[in-house]
């Protein structure tokens, strides 16, 4: 039997596939234990209200985006460029892997005193942990002028439209125009922005591939 947290995990990820590339939040807990080797009482047990599911959608969400925000930073060593790296992600892993967006399931605050005390507190912590980690980074560029900083970067990141289209250079304009976005805000110079080229090995070879920090989301938090 998967522990508390692994079982949470396991369920969650699940759960995560459900919502993939759905335009409004339509999961309940009966849906999910109607799926193949989910049953009702485990995932009664897990999750006590429908709520309670939908709030443990979004800190494994958080828990995901933190632990990417994390990577990006190991690899590219540098404030900016795991910033721009984060946000290119951030917008790929939405519109073109279908990621249901943060702000859509927890629309509000009442959601969080809704769920269950112990649900709203590994949220809380999430949400606060991913936060940290980018005014962490954020302060290394722009600390006199952080003010504000956080959430627009989060804005851009996830608000940014990019075209529906196959055609891949049309697709990589998407994204020039996200790094441009971004760089503008931080006032970052011209060396710190990839190249087209970096940009779609980004694309092609690193974002479309399995995540290398994903054995770190079943480390307990």
């Amino acid at each position: 039997m998967l522990s508390g947290l692994r079982e949470r995990r396991a369920l969650c990820a699940v759960a995560r596939e459900l919502i993939q590339g759905q335009e409004a939040y339509r999961l309940s807990r009966s849906i999910l234990a109607a799926q193949p080797d989910v049953c009702e009482h485990r995932v009664e047990r897990v999750f006590f209200s429908d709520d309670d599911l939908r709030l443990s959608i979004a800190d494994s969400e958080l828990y995901s985006h933190f632990k990417h925000l994390e990577y990006s930073y190991r690899l590219h060593r540098q404030p900016a460029r795991a910033l721009l790296y984060h946000a290119c992600w951030v917008a790929y892993e939405a519109q073109v892997m279908g990621r249901f967006p943060l702000h859509q399931l927890v629309p509000g605050d009442a959601l969080i005193f809704s769920a269950s005390a112990e649900t709203s507190r590994r949220y809380l912590r999430s949400l606060a942990n991913y936060n940290d980690y980018l005014t962490y980074l954020l302060k290394m560029l722009i600390s006199p002028k952080l003010a504000g900083m956080l959430e627009l970067y989060k804005w851009i990141a996830n608000d940014h439209h990019l075209p529906d289209s196959s055609r891949s250079l049309e697709a990589l304009e998407g994204y020039v125009s996200l790094v441009e976005s971004v760089a503008s805000l931080l006032e970052l110079e011209a060396e710190v922005r990839p190249s087209r080229e970096e940009l779609t090995q980004w694309l092609v070879s690193e974002f479309s591939a399995a995540d290398p920090y994903e054995s770190t989301l079943a480390v307990g938090q």
